[in-house]
């Protein structure tokens, strides 16, 4: 029996993107959220930027009108996350979720407090559950935010992204051209 045979087969990384988030307790999230921060931060390309005004207005609206399918789907496309991780994020009744979501899109706490009222009006209104979100939220650096959405997002991003299909930068096996001189073309230099 050769050494090759015993070898087992390379592992391939998940297909699916993590969810953990989502089943695990409120003091499992707070853990969770607490090992982020040792995460290097995330490449500009896989950075999602703040919404601005017409996005936290149509948060707010669809919020207002109960709309939860709506708000889902506005997160969804705004954090390119697929349609069922936003409306898991909706459906958090801690809204913890949604805290990491608004920090990300760079929501204030006001305006997180707001959707959370219209949502989950239990949650909304308990002094004690907004005490704690309010703490989460204030502690929640926009990096591991960021990270944390890169994992609901998982294999949504690696499915549209391959390595091969990424445009090089540069060929450093191919020599730049020489500048060109002033009032030089491009026909003048291949004839002289």
């Amino acid at each position: 029996m050769s050494a090759r045979a015993e070898l087992p087969a390379p592992r391939t990384p998940a297909a699916s993107p993590d969810l953990t988030f989502f089943n695990a307790s409120p003091e499992e999230r707070t853990a969770l959220l607490a090992r982020l921060v040792t995460l290097p931060p995330l490449p500009l390309a896989e950075r999602i930027g703040g919404g601005g005004d017409a996005l936290t207005e149509a948060l707010l609206d669809a919020a207002k009108a109960d709309d939860k399918a709506r708000l889902a789907g506005l997160l969804a496309e705004a954090l390119d996350l697929a349609p069922a991780t936003g409306r898991r994020i909706v459906a958090d009744e801690s809204g913890q979720a949604l805290a990491v979501a608004a920090r990300v899109l760079g929501l204030s706490l006001a305006i997180l407090s707001r959707m959370l009222f219209r949502l989950h009006p239990a949650t909304g209104r308990s002094a004690g559950e907004m005490t704690r979100l309010a703490e989460m939220f204030d502690s929640l650096p926009v990096g591991s935010a960021q990270n944390l959405v890169a994992q609901w997002r998982g294999a949504r991003r690696a499915r549209n992204e391959r390595v091969e299909d990424a445009p090089p930068i540069r060929s450093y096996a191919v020599a730049r051209p020489a500048p060109l001189a002033t009032g030089e073309t491009e026909g003048q230099r291949e004839r002289g």
